[in-house]
């Protein structure tokens, strides 16, 4: 049976060169995305090990990260824009149930990048794999989960929404779950700090700000301008405010994300293009 199918097979090669040729190409194509598939799926498994062996030795996490005391479904990882705003907020929280991870500017965005190994070796990324502690892909386990809560938190400008994108973008990739039941947010900062006397109000609008008392107005420049007793008054207060991501239509989720976050230019552009209010941009 071997024999005859063979000698079939190079009777089609013959009388249908053509043809044979795009079915060869089309086999040396899929054979070598299985291999890449299996090179990535090896360098997750091994990467995941690694991760989960570090997880366990409290050296490591001793490095970027200011760990918090306790860690159970009260607990917060706070992944801040900045070392300054790192240390700041470091100051401001309650080294009880807050851990705080200071992000160095804009990171990997891990759907542009197509080769799971040099994601998986990011060095910020894997940190942040490693103070989670909950493994990703077939090895995650959402009761591994050192934090109940998981805070971004950039400055309100272009540069600090893209840290914010790309974040949310990594937790997309390797951990849809903790989007789709509600884990992470978005700290909103105060763009105004307005002093009357001793007492120092916040505000987060130009609307708000007409609101309060008249004072010392001054300007929110960023995170990293800060000092902790800010953000101990406003975001770590009773009044602090966050924005929670979900994900409840997970098709719809995953267009949005492979719009804006993904390959795709011509898909982006086009969208944006017609989505832009131009007329009301104010440059």
């Amino acid at each position: 049976a071997d024999k005859a199918f063979s000698e079939a097979i190079k009777e089609f090669a013959k009388t249908n060169q053509k043809e044979f040729q795009k079915v060869e190409e089309f086999l040396t194509k899929e054979l070598k995305a299985e291999k890449a598939a299996d090179k990535a799926r090896a360098a997750a498994r091994e990467q995941n090990d690694e991760i989960e062996k570090e997880t366990k030795k409290k050296a490591v996490l001793a490095g970027k990260l200011t760990d918090c005391r306790r860690h159970d479904s009260t607990s917060e990882i706070w992944l801040c824009e900045g070392d300054s705003a790192g240390g700041a907020i470091a100051k401001a929280r309650d080294g009880d149930i807050i851990a705080v991870f200071p992000c160095r500017g804009k990171g990997l965005n891990v759907l542009k990048e197509k080769d799971i190994e040099r994601v998986l070796k990011n060095e910020e990324y894997r940190q942040i794999m490693v103070a989670l502690g909950c493994g990703y892909g077939d090895k995650f386990n959402i009761n591994k989960l050192r934090y109940g809560k998981i805070v971004i938190a950039s400055d309100a400008d272009v540069d600090g929404h893209s840290i914010a994108c790309l974040l949310l973008t990594f937790f997309y990739r390797f951990y849809p779950r903790l989007l789709r039941e509600g884990y992470i947010y978005r700290a909103e900062l105060p763009l105004y700090g307005v002093t009357v006397g001793n007492k120092k109000y916040y505000a987060y609008s130009d609307e708000e700000l007409a609101k309060l008392p008249k004072g010392e107005i001054e300007r929110n420049k960023g995170l990293g301008e800060m000092e902790a007793i800010d953000f101990r008054n406003s975001i770590f207060s009773k009044d602090g405010r966050y924005t929670q991501f979900t994900m409840e239509d997970g098709a719809q989720a995953d267009y949005y994300f492979e719009m804006l976050m993904g390959s795709d230019v011509e898909l982006r552009r086009d969208y944006i293009y017609e989505n832009i209010d131009w007329e009301g941009r104010i440059d």
